[in-house]
């Protein structure tokens, strides 16, 4: 791997610039490392109570969830009479499909045969 230039700061041959070069830079990575753990620390504070309530009313939620899915589906919610809202009656009438088909015996070998 080439080196295009080497940079070394210690003793007598570093210059003031250099020295300057350095304290900048390391100001500049500090203040980068202050913003980060801001950052976090922030998120941590809004994410860890909403995470909180959310489990506090986690049995509520899913049930609204389903209920609501069970609805868009048709069916009935699953499980529990705790709901306030009138049931649906199950269709009256069944509907039948039919079709044409055959049966197709299995081979000797374990192939469906034609």
């Amino acid at each position: 791997m080439e080196s295009y230039r080497v940079f070394m700061i210690g003793g007598r041959s570093a210059s003031w610039q250099d020295k300057l070069k350095l304290a900048l830079l390391a100001l500049a990575g500090g203040a980068i490392l202050v913003a980060a753990v801001i950052l976090s620390l922030g998120l941590a504070l809004v994410l860890i109570p909403l995470g909180f309530v959310a489990y506090l009313f986690r049995r509520p939620l899913l049930r609204a969830l389903f209920r609501q899915a069970s609805r868009g589906m048709g069916t009935p919610p699953p499980g529990g009479t705790a709901d306030t809202e009138p049931r649906r009656q199950p269709p009256t009438g069944t509907v039948t499909i039919e079709a044409d088909y055959r049966v197709v015996e299995p081979r000797d070998d374990g192939r469906p045969g034609a």
